[in-house]
């Protein structure tokens, strides 16, 4: 039997972050579940996706064997949040997952790591672009109001992101109204463009940091990377 002695106020921070992607009541069942992955160095990773959105957030964790599960995501966060203690055991069985805290005991369900989806990121199109993150914010706030949300148009539910010039732009329409907004990027770069999901856009939103650069790097499947700190 493995077991993981975490932090709980780390691991719920994490936690909450690679949350923000799960959603309640989805229809496959390991969507409603975070990977959890663990080093064996005292590092540990977790991460939800939408199939849309991946989040990763890590962690300092204690010493222990590499181990990959998942838990489901709300469940795993309403019981770090009730805990008083600051250290929490994690044990794993056969087809289940149990947290000890002092007299308390708490058992999840598991489902197999291997069945968790992730988004297959590959090659990056150019080195990661450090940004400043309040002006990214500000970027994506001046121009997200703007885009449809349930619109057949599915290209109307996003926002357009260009790099042209040495600049950074933002471009959402709901075909009523528009909205852009630009920011300068330190260095050259070729022309490059791609769309992000409103829904995204609105998770990126809460993860930005209020200070400090975000690095931001697109993949050669058009799929855009931000990294913060322990989120990415």
């Amino acid at each position: 039997m493995s077991a993981l002695v975490l932090d709980r106020a780390a691991t719920l921070a994490a936690v909450k972050r690679a949350s923000l992607t799960v959603q309640r009541g989805h229809t496959l069942p390991i969507l409603q579940n975070l990977l959890l992955q663990h080093d064996g160095q005292g590092t540990l990773t977790v991460t939800g996706t939408d199939l849309e959105t991946e989040i990763s957030a890590r962690c300092d964790a204690g010493a222990g064997e590499p181990l990959e599960i998942t838990l489901p995501a709300h469940k795993l966060a309403r019981i770090l949040s009730g805990l008083p203690q600051a250290e929490v055991k994690l044990t794993l069985g056969t087809a289940r997952a149990t947290l000890l805290a002092g007299s308390a005991r708490y058992q999840l369900g598991m489902l197999p790591a291997a069945d968790f989806p992730r988004l297959d990121t590959g090659a990056s199109r150019f080195a990661p672009v450090a940004l400043d993150a309040p002006a990214l914010t500000a970027l994506l706030a001046h121009t997200s109001y703007a885009a449809a949300r349930q619109d057949v148009r599915y290209y109307l539910n996003a926002v357009h992101l260009s790099v042209r010039n040495g600049r950074l732009t933002a471009t959402a329409t709901d075909g009523c109204q528009l909205a852009r907004a630009a920011m300068p990027l330190p260095g050259e770069f070729g022309a490059d463009e791609a769309l992000i999901a409103v829904g995204t856009v609105e998770t990126l939103r809460k993860l930005l940091p209020a200070a400090g650069t975000v690095d931001l790097a697109v993949s050669d499947q058009r799929l855009i990377q931000l990294r913060a700190g322990p989120v990415m």
